[in-house]
């Protein structure tokens, strides 16, 4: 038998326009099986048109032509996300059809990057929908759900409620077809103490007099007796895990961070309103607890490219009337703003945002130069350098260059996940002692066991220290700045070095300095006693041992 590489000829195709010239015909999936039989199987095939016949070679050739374009379109996985999403269009509209296709390099019509766009040819043949190959897996299916509502609504319909009610069709048809596949079942807790101290922390009273959540139940701390809150997520691992341990928020704190910047993350403009209001009436009524000083706003004025595990959706242009908004309901306790200084607005954001707090370049795919010009509009930090940032090279110096050949500050994420440790020794050895600041980029989950927390509306699977997304994007670390010192000194960074990274470097990045970061006349006696192996033994806050 003669072997072939292919099935189809490269000089053969199937020309659409001829179909035009046959009488018509019925599809080869509306044929009956008797015919089918007939044709493949039977004896003859006297009473079968002839159109008919060349309309299942025609409709086989394009199948296969397609086939050894492009490989095999069924996905091996039952939950694959985009597969569903298409598999929920074809189901709402038939009789639509589109070809779907990744494009490295994807620009809008203007010739800016492009996360998604829908191409509707002129001779009116099958709508193109194109993806940017660039954008992480978890976000194509957004992505194509949003273009498939564009193939439904039609060309001129653009964002309007036609195209909207489209995409809720398809959201809801793809959650209805992975319920079927997938049910939801009972999740079986398995939690294993975590090596921070296996403590899980229950927010205090005193700091949220009323949760307004229907699972949060009044307790008293194990340790001090104070009255703080217990949910249904504590009381799954504990009774997983007996051995774990509850404790409230200051008595879980004595590891040894008495003052924070609460950061905030990429969401809708409304929620964000809620969340910077929330933080004002937490910081006018805190009465204990680690002394949260500030907001860190860290998102959604950030690089499409460089999200990490920010939300697509949610990012804007830089928009200072936003960004003062927020400050505003905060009370003026916006810290520092992150920003990726090459979006639409970016530099002349940093310019007017840089006489208001603290800018650092952040999630970004400035080169060089265009750091540099961040750093000469008023960027004078740079958010947790060598992750969601262009690296170093030999022809392309990067942000990760521009941050070397400057005097601005720089953050670590020293969780030995984020940063190789012989990175971390070099970037030490290249910046100094007065440039870094070790950060901890915690969560929610820090200090926590091992299992499912939440992070910006999206899942975050915690195991063995390390937090990604579903799609193995690092969302954040689960230590705290004491565990960050204790893993830069076993790195091979003095002591002292680390100390100064951990307190007065930051404080000073922050521009709270005046308060906060060593042990002077007139600032907050804010001391730890730790042992030689810098485990944390008493804790002062204010000069009150807690």
């Amino acid at each position: 038998m003669r072997e072939y590489t292919t099935l189809t000829r490269e000089a053969v195709d199937v020309v659409e326009g001829a179909a035009q010239y046959m009488s018509e015909t019925t599809p080869m999936e509306h044929w009956s099986d008797k015919m089918l039989d007939l044709l493949l199987n039977g004896p003859t095939i006297n009473g079968v048109k002839k159109d008919e016949v060349r309309a299942l070679l025609r409709q086989t050739y394009a199948a296969l032509k397609r086939y050894e374009v492009i490989g095999p379109m069924a996905s091996p996985f039952m939950n694959d996300p985009t597969a569903i999403v298409a598999l929920a269009f074809r189901e709402l509209y038939p009789r639509l059809e589109y070809c779907a296709q990744y494009v490295p390099g994807l620009e809008d019509e203007e010739g800016e990057p492009a996360c998604g766009l829908t191409i509707f040819p002129d001779d009116g043949s099958t709508p193109i929908v194109c993806i940017s190959a660039e954008v992480p897996i978890s976000a194509g299916p957004e992505l194509l759900a949003h273009e498939l509502a564009h193939v439904a609504a039609g060309e001129a319909v653009e964002h309007g409620p036609e195209w909207k009610a489209a995409e809720e069709a398809i959201f809801q048809k793809y959650n209805e077809i992975l319920d079927a596949k997938i049910p939801d079942e009972p999740v079986e807790v398995t939690v294993t103490p975590h090596e921070v101290g296996g403590i899980l922390a229950m927010p205090l009273k005193a700091n949220i007099p009323d949760p307004q959540r229907d699972d949060w139940k009044l307790v008293t701390c194990p340790i001090c007796g104070a009255e703080c809150w217990e949910n249904d997520l504590a009381r799954q691992a504990m009774a997983a895990e007996p051995e774990l341990r509850a404790a409230c928020t200051t008595c879980a704190l004595k590891a040894g961070v008495t003052t924070t910047l609460g950061t905030s993350t990429t969401l809708q403009p409304d929620t964000l309103r809620k969340v910077f209001r929330n933080y004002r009436q937490f910081a006018e009524t805190q009465t204990r607890g680690a002394r949260m000083i500030g907001v860190n706003m860290e998102g959604p004025f950030l690089s499409v490219k460089k999200r990490g595990a920010h939300i697509l959706e949610y990012l804007l242009p830089a928009d200072f009337d936003l960004f003062s908004e927020l400050n505003e309901l905060s009370g003026g306790r916006i810290r520092q703003v992150d920003l990726a200084p090459e979006i639409e607005n970016g530099m002349d954001f940093i310019r007017k945002a840089s006489k208001v707090c603290t800018v650092c370049v952040a999630h970004t795919t400035a080169g060089y130069d265009q750091t540099l010009a961040a750093y000469e509009a008023g960027a004078t930090s740079n958010t947790h350098m060598y992750n969601a940032m262009v690296g170093f090279s030999h022809r392309e110096p990067g942000t990760v260059g521009a941050i070397f050949d400057s005097d601005t500050y720089a953050e670590l994420i020293c969780d030995g996940f984020h940063i190789h440790p012989a990175v971390i020794r070099a970037t030490f050895k290249n910046l100094g002692t007065d440039r870094i600041c070790l950060i901890s980029d915690s969560m929610r989950a820090a200090g926590c066991p091992n299992g499912t927390y939440e992070l910006g509306e999206q899942d975050v699977f915690v195991k063995d220290g390390k937090a990604p997304l579903a799609d193995g994007t690092i969302a954040g670390s689960v230590i705290n700045v004491h565990t960050a010192v204790q893993r830069v000194i076993s790195f091979g960074i003095p002591m002292e070095t680390a100390l100064k990274a951990a307190t007065i470097n930051p404080a000073r990045a922050a521009k709270i300095d005046g308060v906060v970061g060593s042990i002077v006349p007139g600032k907050y006696a804010d001391l730890l006693v730790v042992d030689d192996d810098v485990n944390v033994e008493e804790i002062y806050l204010a000069g009150v041992r807690q």
